[in-house]
């Protein structure tokens, strides 16, 4: 995390991430403004609503697909798809995606 604006080494000054960070800054402010707008505030509160129920799932989804993986790893290690951790979750999210094997 050094360095990250100025880098000492090369006596570089990093403009772009400066830059990049109140861009951000500047359209989180933008956001906060139109939300007392009467035409955008009722369209950006049912984002921000939004954006809090699709965290809430990946939050679910995600201990799921742990919870599932360890499973899967203690029981059906023999199965070279969930030979370890890494492998059943992957294993699993593949196939919670589409795209599995029947075989």
């Amino acid at each position: 995390m050094r360095n990250i604006i100025y880098n000492i080494e090369t006596e570089h000054f990093h403009m772009d991430y400066l830059l990049a960070a109140i861009t951000a800054l500047f359209w989180f402010r933008c956001f906060l403004l139109l939300r007392l707008n009467e035409y955008f505030g009722p369209i950006i509160e049912m984002i921000f609503a939004m954006v809090i129920l699709v965290n809430q799932f990946m939050i679910l989804y995600l201990l799921e697909l742990l919870t599932f993986s360890c499973i899967a790893a203690l029981t059906m290690s023999e199965n070279p798809n969930f030979h370890n951790l890494f492998e059943a979750s992957r294993t699993y999210l593949a196939s919670s995606l589409g795209t599995f094997d029947l075989e």
